[in-house]
């Protein structure tokens, strides 16, 4: 049911995924490195959300029908990548749905851009701050790049215990393109995009909490439950927004993403 469309953004040459039709519309932001939209066009998200307006997914990154480098792993260039996302669809004040960093990226966006968003959609969102979980980050840092350094890129990303976010079933990783990057190159990404965690200038997967506090939105938000999303962030964070409720859908029951695409939906038509 979904129609692709190719994106000239900002910072890099990619592809969005769309259906359904009608205002104010949903953009969904994915998270991680992949920085891809193929787990919300196939877990069922998508199709709950295209029944509720103009439905948009866009990849962060290069896919493997696109062109470009990965996007600037901060939040302000994924927010100016957003922006140009909205107006390529004529969306004037769209729901944002955002996963992982995607849940940052929405709430940067919905802070400084407030004007522009309708209601918030926040998706198994990473720790606030927690000096241990940094650190944590940290050592996978250095785990990765020396694994790089052993076996290249291909290998590593068929690794289990590398970095969060790539398998070797990926678009991108079947096309050979992410494959081909030198190892070493490939390191220094890795480190740029989590390095900064823990720094109070907006780091990378955690947002100051006097900001959040400010964010007047409307806001589902849904836990997660693994190390990196535990479900005490998506706790902090819904306490933290004014207007925030949390869902009680658990990625533990049998039928969550059913079950979450149709609370998100609801929310939605509210």
């Amino acid at each position: 049911m979904f129609q692709t469309k190719t994106l000239h953004l900002p910072h890099l040459v990619t592809e969005a995924i769309y259906g359904g039709s009608g205002k104010p519309g949903t953009i969904y932001t994915p998270g991680g490195l992949e920085g891809t939209c193929t787990q919300v066009r196939d877990s069922g998200l998508g199709e709950a959300l295209a029944t509720v307006g103009l439905f948009v997914a866009w990849n962060r990154r290069f896919s493997a029908n696109a062109s470009g480098p990965f996007s600037l792993q901060s939040l302000e260039s994924n927010g100016f990548d957003l922006l140009h996302v909205m107006e390529a669809f004529d969306l004037q004040k769209p729901n944002l749905v955002g996963s992982s960093f995607g849940t940052s990226i929405s709430l940067t966006f919905a802070y400084w851009m407030a004007e522009r968003v309708n209601k918030l959609v926040l998706l198994h969102p990473t720790r606030i701050g927690s000096g241990v979980h940094y650190q944590k980050i940290r050592d996978k840092i250095q785990h990765c790049k020396a694994l790089l350094k052993e076996v290249g890129v291909s290998r590593a990303l068929q690794q289990e215990d590398f970095c969060y976010s790539f398998s070797p079933d990926r678009d991108d990783l079947a096309s050979g393109r992410v494959g081909d990057m030198d190892p070493v190159e490939f390191g220094i990404l890795i480190e740029a995009t989590y390095g900064r965690l823990g720094t109070e200038q907006l780091p990378i997967l955690g947002l100051p909490r006097s900001m959040i506090q400010r964010i007047e939105h409307e806001a589902l938000v849904f836990p997660g439950n693994d190390e990196v999303h535990p479900p005490a962030a998506a706790d902090e964070l819904a306490e933290l927004l004014p207007h925030a409720r949390l869902t009680h859908v658990r990625k533990s029951d049998p039928e969550w993403e059913a079950t979450l695409a149709s609370e998100v939906a609801a929310f939605l038509r509210e």
